[in-house]
């Protein structure tokens, strides 16, 4: 499973890159843009191909996600945590959020249907950002999501330590133009593994 997160700033020509990484087959794409609003979100949205909305998660807007009959919505840390005990994901729409601590796992797999779990590798995007997760405990009917440092290098990696997928960000953003080159190799070492 091979999820696309969007550059956190808008890129020239954003919606043609994300409708051909759908097209290309990416089974998720998670619209995260820290600091946007509802509207600017919609905005993106109304872009991007109908067709593709049951594999779009957006981050922090479960509105927006109920109005776009979208895949779900995903949850930063920070908000999670900030978030009453017990509060989880809205009823009948699919649910992710970001975990920095295997410790979590056990627990967060309860509430979460997929959780992204970075930095697995040394970040791309961020530099500075090391590698934290040598293992992970086994998460049964949650899907674990590699973040962080994801290339074509390391795909086959997070494969081999046992996540179900990796999220793809600063290999694709750094160049736009071949984020669908860089995205097809990706999906090609991991499902090569």
């Amino acid at each position: 499973m091979i999820w696309i997160l969007t550059s956190p700033q808008a890129i020239p020509d954003e919606a043609t890159h994300l409708n051909a990484l759908l097209e290309a087959g990416a089974d998720v794409l998670l619209l995260r843009k820290p600091g946007w609003e509802e509207e600017a979100y919609a905005q993106l949205l109304d872009q991007l191909s109908t067709r593709f909305y049951n594999r779009i998660l957006v981050a922090g807007q479960p509105d927006l996600a109920m109005r776009y009959s979208l895949l779900g919505v995903h949850m930063s840390e920070m908000r999670r945590q900030a978030l009453v005990k017990g509060v989880q994901k809205p009823h009948a729409m699919f649910g992710s959020t970001a975990v920095h601590a295997v410790e979590a796992i056990p627990y967060l797999k309860s509430y979460w249907d997929g959780l992204l779990v970075s930095p697995v590798f040394d970040s791309i995007s961020k530099q500075g950002y090391k590698s934290a997760i040598n293992t992970i405990p086994p998460a049964t009917g949650t899907k674990l999501v590699a973040l962080g440092g994801i290339n074509v290098h390391t795909a086959p990696m997070a494969r081999q330590m046992g996540f179900d997928g990796v999220a793809v960000m600063g290999a694709l953003w750094d160049r736009p133009a071949e984020s669908v080159h860089t995205f097809n190799n990706i999906k090609a070492a991991w499902h090569h593994m």
